[in-house]
C-alpha cells in the first residue's frame, strides 16, 4: 500500500500530489471562491512524504485561544410565510455597525464551551459544530442577509444557533437562553422590529436543522459483535462504534471516501510499521512531546475552528463570508470523521500498546480502533478547506495537517498507515467539499424554492 489511494463514489477519481489549484486572491489572503473547483485535479502529500520535515510555527499560540435545501421539512408553508413577513421587514431597516465579534464565531466558541463541558466524543463534537453552523449560513443565505450593515444578520444567527445549541445541550437551555438575549440586546436599539423577525426566522431554520440532527442516524445503538482475532482492538465499551453510518453532508455516505485495507497482520509492510513506531519512540525529542500535548487537547476541529476564526478575524472578512466559511470548514471535517468512523469499526485495528508488549505511550490512547487517524483526517480536510479559501497560507496549512499526524505517531497512539492514510482521506474529502464550495451558493436544509418564492 503506498498511501495514495482512495476509493470514491459517483465515478470520482482524486489524483493525489502536493496542492491544491487556487483561485483568484484578494488582497487580505482569501480566495475570492471565483471558478469552479476539479476535484480531479486535486494534488496533495502523503504523510510518508513529508514524515521528518513538519515545520512548526505560529499556528501554536492559535490553538490555545479558545447548502441547496435538498429535503422540505413538513413547516414549509409555515416557513414561506414567516420568511416573506421578514423580508417585509427588512425593506425599512436601518444599516448597523458589525458587533465586535461576527455571529458564526461568537456561536462557534459557546459550542466548544457546551461541548467541552458535556465531554463529547469527536463525532459527536463535529455533529454539533456542523448543525450550528449549518443553521446559521442557512439563515442568513435563505433571508437574503448576505452583506454587512444589516442588523438582522446578529439576529438570525443567533435564532438559528440558540434553537440547536438548546437541541443539542439541553440542560444549558438557560445560558444558551441568555447568550441569545444579549446578542439580540446589541442590536435592539437601531430597529426592534427587524431584530424580532430575525430572531423568529433564526429559530424557524434552526428547527428545520434539529429535524435533521434528529434524523441523521446519531441514535443508532451499537449491538455487536466486536470481533476477534490477531491484530484486532482488544478494548471493551468502543466509542461510537455506529458513527461511521451517521449522515454526511457533501459525502453521499461516509463510504464514498475509504482507504484501502491495512496491511495484512504479519506481513512485512505490517511489522516495518511496528519497527518504525518503536524507533519514533526511542528518539522522541522533548520539542516532539510538545507537539503532541499542542495536538491532544483540545480535539482536531476545535483547533482547526479557532484556526480559522483567527484569519477571519484578522483577515475583514464579512459576517456571511465568516458563516460560509465555518459552515463547509465543520461539514467537511464531520463528513471526515463519519468515513474515519466508519473505516475504524470495519477493519478494528489493535492500536500500538496492543501488539507491542510493555509499550509506553506519551499521552492515554483514545477507547476506539487504531486505523485510520482522526487527527489526520480533521486535519487532511481542514487543510484543503482552508487552503482553498486563504491560499497564501496554504502550504502552512498543510505543514501543519502533517504535523497533526505526525503527533499521533510520536504520542504512541498510531502506527504510521493509520496517519498517512487518515491524510489522504481527509485530503481527498476536502477536494470534494471545496468542489461544492466553489460551486453556486445553496443552503443544506432550508429549501432554497422557498426563500426565491418569498424574495421574489
Amino acid at each position: 500500500m503506498t498511501g495514495l489511494v482512495v476509493r470514491l463514489g459517483r465515478g470520482r477519481t482524486v489524483v493525489v500530489n502536493s496542492e491544491l489549484p487556487r483561485s483568484a486572491t484578494a488582497a487580505n489572503g482569501a480566495s475570492r471562491w471565483i471558478g469552479r473547483f476539479r476535484p480531479e485535479a486535486a494534488r496533495v502529500s502523503s504523510g510518508e512524504a513529508a514524515r521528518g520535515r513538519v515545520r512548526r510555527g505560529p499556528f501554536r499560540s492559535q490553538k490555545e485561544n479558545v447548502r441547496t435545501g435538498r429535503k422540505a421539512p413538513a413547516i414549509a408553508l409555515a416557513a414561506l410565510v414567516l420568511l416573506g413577513a421578514f423580508v417585509l421587514s427588512l425593506r425599512t431597516a436601518a444599516a448597523a455597525d458589525n458587533p465586535t465579534q461576527d455571529p458564526a464565531s461568537f456561536w462557534n466558541h459557546l459550542t466548544t464551551h457546551f461541548a467541552q463541558a458535556a465531554h463529547l466524543s469527536p463525532p459527536r463534537l463535529a455533529r454539533a459544530y456542523a448543525l450550528v453552523h449549518v443553521a446559521i449560513y442557512d439563515g442568513l443565505l435563505a433571508s437574503g442577509r448576505t452583506h454587512d450593515g444589516d442588523p438582522s444578520q446578529v439576529a438570525v444567527a443567533a435564532g438559528a444557533a440558540s434553537e440547536v445549541l438548546t437541541y443539542l445541550f439541553p440542560n444549558n437551555a438557560g445560558a444558551i437562553a441568555e447568550n441569545e438575549t444579549a446578542r439580540a440586546a446589541s442590536v435592539q436599539a437601531q430597529n426592534p422590529g427587524v431584530v424580532v423577525s430575525g430572531l423568529n426566522f433564526g429559530h424557524m431554520v434552526g428547527r428545520m436543522v434539529v429535524v435533521h440532527g434528529q434524523n441523521d442516524g446519531s441514535d443508532a445503538v451499537f449491538t455487536g459483535p466486536i470481533p476477534t482475532g490477531p491484530c484486532i482492538w482488544t478494548g471493551v465499551n468502543p466509542v461510537e462504534p455506529t458513527a461511521g453510518s451517521w449522515k454526511t453532508w457533501i459525502e453521499t455516505s461516509g463510504a464514498e471516501v475509504q482507504p484501502l485495507a491495512p496491511y495484512a497482520c504479519g506481513s512485512q509492510a505490517d511489522l516495518n510499521d511496528i519497527q518504525t513506531e518503536l524507533a519514533a519512540q526511542a528518539a522522541l525529542t522533548q520539542d516532539q512531546i510538545a507537539t503532541v500535548h499542542e495536538w491532544a487537547v483540545p480535539l482536531a476541529p476545535t483547533i482547526w475552528d479557532n484556526v480559522a476564526i483567527s484569519r477571519i478575524s484578522s483577515g475583514g472578512l464579512s459576517v456571511f463570508q465568516s458563516a460560509r466559511i465555518l459552515a463547509y470548514l465543520n461539514i467537511g471535517m464531520y463528513d471526515g470523521l463519519v468515513s474515519t468512523w466508519l473505516a475504524k469499526y470495519t477493519f478494528w485495528s489493535a492500536r500500538p500498546f496492543m501488539r507491542i508488549p510493555g509499550f509506553t505511550t506519551v499521552i492515554p490512547t483514545p477507547n476506539f480502533p487504531g486505523y485510520i487517524s482522526a487527527h489526520a483526517t480533521v486535519s487532511g480536510v481542514a487543510s484543503v478547506v482552508l487552503g482553498e479559501i486563504f491560499p497564501v497560507f496554504a502550504d502552512y496549512f498543510g505543514s501543519q495537517a502533517n504535523e497533526a499526524a505526525m503527533s499521533r505517531l510520536w504520542g504512541g497512539i498510531h502506527f504510521p498507515q493509520d496517519d498517512d492514510q487518515g491524510l489522504v482521506v481527509g485530503r481527498a474529502i476536502g477536494a470534494l467539499v471545496v468542489e461544492d464550495m466553489m460551486g453556486p451558493a445553496h443552503t443544506f436544509v432550508f429549501p432554497i424554492a422557498m426563500a426565491g418564492l418569498a424574495v421574489g
